[in-house]
């Protein structure tokens, strides 16, 4: 290996000096270089072998999935009842009329995308890390710009804004322009919301076949049944 290595070098430096004291000398020697060079080359790479680089992609791969679970996947912490009243109250305080009037949070914003058509998808989510590696990304979503606004089941008045008030569906994101994150826990805290029986939901409509459980008087069973007694 380290002669192939050092055969290398010694064919680079004489076609550099070739190339440097006689320019038309290019058509005839630099083919015969450029063959040498690769048969060297091709001795290296089967000496090292293939393992050695696939297996440190693959750590490499390793390591950014933990980090990226342990960004998705924050430590939450249980909300105490001072907590949640204030939360409620902010909703009807004067800071919250001032700053979104008697429109939803969602209907005033805009998000930032390429292009004239937005994107379907919005994104992941919109702060990453804990603690002081906290960081906010540029515009973020309506929940996650304003620390007062929390998701909880009780916080009835938040809730209703991202329901139709007709079909009682969630908006979608692309109406909503949550993050992904923001609509995956809305989505679980409304549905927990409605188990506590807090806010409607419409039930799909069933049609039940009712000869499985009630027979006609003048069937043709019923007649078989009174000859043969």
């Amino acid at each position: 290996m380290a002669a192939s290595i050092r055969a290398n070098y010694f064919f680079r430096a004489i076609g550099n000096t070739v190339l440097r004291r006689n320019p038309p000398f290019i058509s005839r020697g630099i083919p015969f270089l450029y063959r040498s060079e690769k048969a060297s080359l091709k001795n290296i790479t089967s000496d090292i072998g293939r393992q050695t680089i696939t297996t440190s992609v693959i750590r490499w791969d390793e390591i950014n999935e933990e980090s990226e679970s342990n960004e998705q996947h924050p430590q939450r912490q249980e909300l105490t009842e001072a907590e949640l009243l204030q939360a409620i109250e902010y909703l009807n305080s004067e800071e919250f009329i001032k700053r979104y009037g008697d429109k939803p949070i969602w209907a005033n914003y805009k998000r930032n995308h390429k292009g004239r058509i937005p994107p379907k998808e919005t994104r992941k989510r919109c702060i990453r890390g804990n603690g002081e590696k906290q960081q906010i990304c540029g515009n973020p979503c309506p929940i996650c710009r304003d620390s007062n606004l929390v998701l909880h089941y009780k916080n009835i008045k938040l809730l209703e804004q991202f329901i139709c008030p007709h079909s009682w569906n969630i908006y979608s994101t692309y109406r909503t322009g949550l993050c992904r994150r923001q609509h995956k826990a809305l989505c679980a805290t409304i549905e927990k919301a409605r188990q506590y029986g807090v806010l409607p939901f419409s039930v799909p409509y069933i049609e039940y076949k009712y000869e499985d459980y009630y027979q006609d008087e003048t069937s043709p069973k019923d007649k078989k049944r009174s000859v043969d007694i």
